[in-house]
């Protein structure tokens, strides 16, 4: 799934994660953690225009896109809570079993090229994001290309995988998505790495104990992963 248009793009999340609250019978307040939603108030905007008594939370490393999230969503009838810090602690940051959806919007191959990034030493929390992306793109080629894409990103991020799920109550739906956009094409993202990542992933994610891979009806497994916490 490929988005040229940023119209088409907000258009397309605002809906899938409409109908994905309606699927989950969430007819009351709910609280809903977003790890990495950088400087994107889609879903809390989708969130207040479903339930305004609910609650939004996203942990977010990088600060400058922290305090554009804010900005975005000061104005908000929903409460906003934008935690700056490494997701890799959620477990820490917030107590267990006390979030209903936990959601990763587009933000796994973030999370992957900031693990990568770390391991060579740069910073990404301080960095300018869009600055650094084309050198986090080459990164992620060469993990790729070159064979290591599994042994240097696996452990760190099931890692944090472990951290965020802890915070989910039983019952409670873990979702992931992705999709391309053409911007991060042109700036050399291998198309087919681009493109399957998350069936990359996927095997990886199904080793998450404690709970179960699911399917949802309109939900292609190219581009979403769902797993239920027992």
């Amino acid at each position: 799934m490929l988005f040229k248009s940023p119209w088409r793009h907000y258009r397309y999340v605002s809906q899938s994660w409409r109908r994905l609250l309606r699927l989950r019978g969430a007819d009351g307040p709910l609280t809903m953690l977003e790890i990495g939603a950088g400087a994107s108030a889609i879903l809390p905007k989708t969130l207040a225009a479903y339930n305004q008594g609910s609650r939004y939370i996203t942990v977010n490393e990088n600060r400058a896109l922290t305090r554009a999230f804010r900005r975005k969503t000061r104005r908000l009838a929903l409460r906003v809570d934008a935690i700056e810090g490494d997701a890799a602690n959620a477990g820490e940051l917030l107590p267990p079993e006390s979030v209903d959806i936990l959601a990763f919007e587009h933000s796994m191959n973030d999370i992957l090229q900031a693990i990568l990034m770390s391991q060579d030493g740069i910073d990404t929390a301080q960095a300018h994001w869009f600055q650094l992306l084309p050198a986090m793109i080459a990164r992620m080629n060469e993990a790729y290309r070159g064979g290591e894409f599994e042994v240097a990103l696996k452990a760190p991020f099931m890692a944090l995988l472990h951290s965020c799920v802890a915070a989910l109550k039983p019952g409670g739906l873990l979702a992931l998505s992705h999709y391309m956009f053409q911007y991060d094409l042109n700036l050399g993202y291998d198309p087919w790495l681009w493109e399957n990542m998350l069936p990359l992933v996927r095997p990886w994610l199904r080793e998450l104990p404690g709970g179960r891979e699911i399917t949802l009806e309109g939900y292609d497994a190219q581009w979403w992963f769902f797993w239920e916490k027992l």
